[in-house]
């Protein structure tokens, strides 16, 4: 799904064990992207329908803009892009916990999902 450029909220989800989303990736978890002028309090928790509905404004759509979230192993450019084991293109980069801990994270952000 091509994104209009633009400003957006990434916010963490789990995709859904329904028989809508079996098989469609290695990892559940992702981000959903919406725009920013729609999601103005990063504090909020969200319910997975809200969030979902949300995210579909991104596109104008009724399906959300998920991000999937890949295993920085093997990855070596942080920050920056390269591509993973399964062709996509990965951003790369290492972020701080509220903890303090230096964690790394790794996302699509060119690829194809599996169907």
């Amino acid at each position: 799904q091509q994104v209009k450029a633009g400003a957006y909220t990434l916010r963490y989800a789990l995709h859904p064990a329904d028989g809508n989303h079996l098989g469609i990736s290695v990892y559940r978890d992702f981000l959903v992207m919406s725009p920013v002028g729609a999601d103005q309090n990063p504090d909020a928790a969200l319910k997975f329908d809200e969030l979902m509905k949300l995210s579909a404004k991104t596109l104008g759509s009724v399906h959300p803009s998920p991000i999937s979230l890949v295993s920085p192993e093997g990855l070596k450019n942080s920050p920056g892009v390269e591509t993973n084991d399964h062709g996509n293109l990965v951003f790369v980069a290492r972020v701080k916990t509220q903890s303090g801990a230096d964690m790394p994270i790794a996302f699509v952000v060119k690829g194809e999902a599996e169907q």
